[in-house]
């Protein structure tokens, strides 16, 4: 049993202060941390590769992962060695933050298409379901908002009070509804599409491999939050088969992320988006103005109806050679 840190009594039992519950893999945190860093490397390049600035967010949460498994292994050595539990709550906190980020890009990248590939007839409240204008902040909003919610009820109470309890894990719950909330939308967007007819500019980009990646991502994340409701329970409950195995832990927190990561390096919007839709902002009212200058498809007049016998300004060779007879 190993000592304690300086100035403590005794030797440490790992069985009252392991967080983790389980006896957790050194090797595997040390695999995760260096998955990760590679996605991370991938992504980075890409965004100056591309120029597709908005996305930035993505690498910032593989970054926050790469730190979430950098502390993991940390914490495996060092609560050995002292009992210290400080790196394995720096890596829960980063884990918990990073979800959302991926869920903002995604929201972006959303945003981005519709505005791309929506005709102008389209691009209304009625069809969309949503408004045009206020797509990022409505769906980011409401994650945010959950976000918010649950650092309230960890850091505005003490820890174990209900009612901070009760708020993080209703937080939770309604988290996951957004997160479906906004997979259902997604996916609705990409089937009443299909009737549309597209830009041929995005059709030249097959824009609809972006739109199902991000309609796979955003699947990916609500099932994840599922598992992250599970495994908040199973926090009180030392005996739960979520706190006894950590292959539960890596197959449906941190292999879901790491799958959006590699969907998103294979599938890049700055891959698929016209340059005035990879800026840091999106320019609502340039691009609405260009749209409507240059409408699509575009709209062809019906043919003129004329009678049978009315010939118009038509001119027979026959009738240009009598008038030439007259004229002699």
């Amino acid at each position: 049993m190993p000592e304690g840190p300086p100035g403590a009594h005794g030797p440490i039992d790992l069985k009252k202060i392991n967080p983790y519950i389980y006896a957790p893999s050194f090797s595997m945190a040390v695999f995760g941390s260096a998955m990760f860093t590679i996605s991370l490397v991938i992504s980075t390049f890409q965004i100056f590769k591309y120029k597709c600035w908005y996305f930035n967010i993505m690498p910032q949460a593989i970054l926050l992962d790469v730190i979430a498994m950098v502390a993991r292994t940390h914490s495996i050595i060092y609560l050995k060695e002292t009992g210290a539990t400080g790196p394995y709550i720096i890596g829960q906190t980063v884990i918990g933050i990073a979800p959302t980020l991926v869920a903002i890009g995604t929201i972006f990248t959303m945003t981005r298409l519709v505005w791309w590939v929506t005709p102008n007839e389209r691009r209304n409240l009625q069809t969309l379901m949503a408004p045009p204008k206020m797509i990022s902040f409505m769906w980011a909003g409401f994650v945010s908002i959950c976000d918010i919610s649950k650092a309230v009820g960890q850091m505005g109470f003490p820890h174990g009070h209900p009612t901070g309890t009760k708020i993080m894990q209703i937080a939770t719950v309604v988290q996951f509804f957004v997160y479906a909330g906004y997979a259902v939308w997604a996916l609705r967007f990409m089937m009443i599409s299909r009737r549309w007819v597209i830009h041929h500019d995005a059709e030249a980009k097959n824009w609809r491999s972006l739109g199902w990646s991000v309609v796979l991502a955003s699947v990916m994340l609500a099932a994840r939050h599922v598992f992250t409701i599970i495994a908040s329970d199973a926090q009180g409950d030392r005996a739960a088969f979520y706190s006894l195995h950590e292959w539960v832990f890596w197959m449906t927190q941190m292999f879901p992320l790491f799958a959006v990561y590699t969907i998103f390096n294979i599938f890049h919007p700055g891959q698929f988006l016209p340059r005035d839709y990879t800026r840091f902002r999106l320019k609502l009212k340039e691009i609405e103005k260009m749209k409507n200058d240059n409408p699509w498809p575009t709209t062809i007049s019906a043919p003129i109806y004329r009678p049978e016998n009315d010939k118009g300004m038509e001119i027979t060779l026959t009738e240009l050679e009598n008038g030439a007879q007259h004229r002699r």
